[in-house]
């Protein structure tokens, strides 16, 4: 049930950012039961997230800390919001409750 959960607002927040950044092992996202189907792409996001807004940014690595908690916070100090009280303040109110989810259901990955 939890990780239904977590599989749940990981797909909000893939919606909101963009398949784009992860890779998914499944037909569609939709379609896509399981964390391990829609693990994010490091090397992507890395490279990409600089041309996108502030929020998108850290949107992406608050949600790759879920994944990697370690270069989750290089990409949040990338985007100049070095911890997560500072990062869920740039959040909108969508992006801090599809967090705020994702806090509550997280069983590790």
């Amino acid at each position: 049930m939890t990780e239904d959960l977590f599989v749940a607002a990981w797909k909000k927040g893939i919606q909101k950012v963009g398949a784009e950044f992860f890779n998914i092992k499944a037909s569609s996202l939709d379609a896509a039961q399981k964390k391990w189907q829609l693990e994010p792409n490091y090397a992507f996001i890395q490279s990409a997230m600089g041309g996108y807004s502030h929020g998108k940014q850290v949107l992406l690595a608050m949600m790759y800390s879920f994944f990697n908690p370690e270069a989750g916070q290089k990409l949040l100090e990338k985007t100049q919001t070095p911890n997560f009280v500072q990062a869920l303040s740039i959040l909108n109110k969508e992006g801090r409750n599809i967090i705020a989810q994702l806090w509550l259901h997280h069983a590790g990955w």
